[in-house]
């Protein structure tokens, strides 16, 4: 992204290492670019630079796409 690669502070690195990973390294590298934008001044990475949006979806119970019954989804 032309750009100086920031450092992952050790709770980042932490977060990283016990996410399940179920979206292959695609999941990674979008996460990772996110938090890369995220990081004021390309410093360091913390933990609330990460983002894990389906994961997150899912555990909240939100009323989503992904909750919906299939006739709602298919309109």
């Amino acid at each position: 992204m032309g750009s100086r690669c920031p450092l992952l502070s050790g709770e980042a690195v932490r977060i990283l290492e016990t996410h399940p990973w179920k979206g292959n390294v695609r999941e990674l590298q979008h996460v990772m670019e996110r938090a890369s934008i995220l990081v004021e001044n390309g410093d360091t990475v913390l933990g609330e630079h990460l983002y894990f949006p389906f994961q997150q979806s899912l555990v909240s119970g939100s009323a989503g796409p992904l909750r919906a019954p299939a006739g709602q989804v298919e309109k």
